[in-house]
C-alpha cells in the first residue's frame, strides 16, 4: 500500500545523486545523455525523457551517479554549457530553488495589474458588490 518502486526513498526528498537535465535538444538520446556525463564517474542511468503516448522528446532528462561527488562535480562543469545545439540546465533533481542566473519569475520587475483592465486599486466595492458589478 502506498509505496511504488521508489528506491527506499520519500518521491519529495532530494537525491543529491541525480540531476535534472533540462533545455536537452528533441534529438538527445539515453546513450548521447550518458555519453557527455560519464567523464564524471559511473553513471548509473541516463534518460532523456519522452512523451509516452507518441515517443516525443520532453525537452529534459535525469543523470543518476553513483557517488555525491560524481554529480556535484558534473553538475558544476556541465551546468549552462552547449550540448547537441543548446545550452543545457543542470541541477540537483528536486530542488526547487531558482537558478540566480536563470530568467525571472513570471511578472517579476512588472508593476501589478491593480483593478480591473489595469485600472489602479481602489477601496473596496460595498457590501453585495464585486469587483465587476452586482454579484
Amino acid at each position: 500500500r502506498g509505496g511504488g518502486g521508489g528506491g527506499g526513498r520519500d518521491r519529495n526528498e532530494i537525491n543529491p545523486c541525480k540531476l535534472f537535465v533540462g533545455q536537452l535538444a528533441d534529438h538527445v538520446t539515453d546513450e548521447m545523455l550518458g555519453g557527455l556525463f560519464e567523464r564524471f564517474g559511473q553513471v548509473r542511468r541516463a534518460q532523456a525523457v519522452r512523451h509516452t503516448h507518441d515517443g516525443s522528446a520532453r525537452g529534459f532528462g535525469f543523470v543518476e551517479f553513483a557517488k555525491e561527488d560524481q554529480a556535484a562535480a558534473a553538475k558544476v562543469a556541465l551546468h549552462r554549457t552547449p550540448f547537441e545545439g543548446k545550452t543545457i540546465v543542470v541541477k540537483i533533481a528536486g530542488d526547487k530553488s531558482r537558478d540566480p542566473d536563470g530568467p525571472p519569475p513570471r511578472g517579476a520587475g512588472q508593476p501589478a495589474m491593480g483593478g480591473p483592465m489595469g485600472a489602479p486599486p481602489g477601496p473596496p466595492p460595498p457590501p453585495g458588490m464585486g469587483a465587476y458589478g452586482m454579484q
